[in-house]
């Protein structure tokens, strides 16, 4: 098994949501570096809510579906606050993945990660587990969000305001 330790030095805003990875199959994995690589930065990415430099590398597919202004408004609506102190790899696997629900399923290479995100609302911190699909697309890795995910920007989610609770007052 691959571990992977990261410890962040400095206050991270996290906001964990679970990805995944994928594309169409390219040349070798060799040649485009580690997925488990490319993957942990993706999710250091998004653990700084820094979601426009992730979005570079979302799949194409996904893109048309959430572009750039919606996927940072968003994703930008419900950080989680606190900081990244840890990532492990516990476990890396192949295992195929759809993009979007209308294309056929793609090879990919399925790494499941352990957060741990710590902050003022949980000083001791919260273990979060995700799985993340990597897949290369060209020469490059591209990821994707899982269909849940994906699913809220086909409902427009980052392209009209947040609904409001019944009873809300403006």
């Amino acid at each position: 098994m691959q571990r992977l330790r990261l410890t962040l030095i400095g206050p991270v805003a996290v906001a964990a949501t679970a990805i995944a990875c994928t594309g169409a199959p390219a040349p070798t994995e060799q040649s485009a570096g580690a997925p488990t690589v490319f993957l942990a930065h993706i999710v250091q990415l998004l653990a700084a809510n820094r979601y426009a430099e992730a979005w570079v590398s979302l799949n194409p597919s996904q893109q048309l579906t959430a572009p750039l202004p919606a996927y940072v408004a968003c994703e930008g609506q419900r950080p989680i606050p606190g900081r990244l102190t840890s990532l492990r790899i516990l476990r890396v696997r192949h295992e195929p993945v759809r993009v979007v629900p209308e294309q056929a399923p793609v090879a990919s290479t399925a790494v499941t990660f352990a957060l741990r995100i710590a902050g003022t609302p949980a000083p001791q911190g919260v273990r979060v587990v995700l799985t993340a699909h990597a897949v290369l697309a060209g020469a490059q890795w591209t990821w994707i969000m899982p269909p849940a995910r994906l699913q809220l920007y086909r409902r427009g989610c980052g392209t009209a305001p947040p609904l409001q609770p019944r009873g809300a007052v403006l």
